[in-house]
């Protein structure tokens, strides 16, 4: 190998290092502020644990509630399952046919849980992504 070819090679060999690090720098940006997001938001559901009026914030009724079946601190645990399976699947990086654990599937298929996504968490409490599309169709297809 010629002294010009290895010097082509270090070229490249440094443009791909830069290329990969200045990726996997990306990445770890956006791992990062999930993490914190979620850890925020956590606090924040731990508040409301302690603070169930705070639902009100989220135009969250008492009359909504109890046409679910549920309490505040029933609707705040299964609120914090489906943003814990948010953030594992973020986190994850899946995007497309996300498949719900047999843990997911037992929890979605109690009626209470069911009527808290359909009345409540989907249109006021979660934003619309692959996760949320595929609890709606968990739901569309059981």
């Amino acid at each position: 190998m010629t002294t010009e070819s290895m010097s082509i090679l270090a070229i490249f060999i440094a443009i791909s290092s830069i290329i990969i690090n200045y990726y996997f720098y990306l990445k770890n940006r956006y791992v990062s502020k999930i993490s914190k997001n979620q850890d925020v938001l956590t606090q924040t559901q731990i508040m409301m644990l302690n603070n169930p009026e705070f639902l009100e914030l989220h135009n969250v009724t008492s009359n909504e509630l109890k046409s679910c079946g549920v309490n505040e601190k029933e609707f705040i645990y299964i609120l914090l399952t489906f943003y814990a399976g948010q953030t594992y699947y973020y986190l994850d990086g899946k995007r497309r046919n996300i498949q719900q654990t047999p843990y997911r599937r037992n929890l979605f298929s109690n009626p209470k849980v069911k009527n808290c996504w359909q009345k409540i968490i989907r249109d006021k409490m979660i934003s619309s992504t692959k996760w949320s599309e595929s609890i709606d169709d968990f739901y569309e297809n059981n």
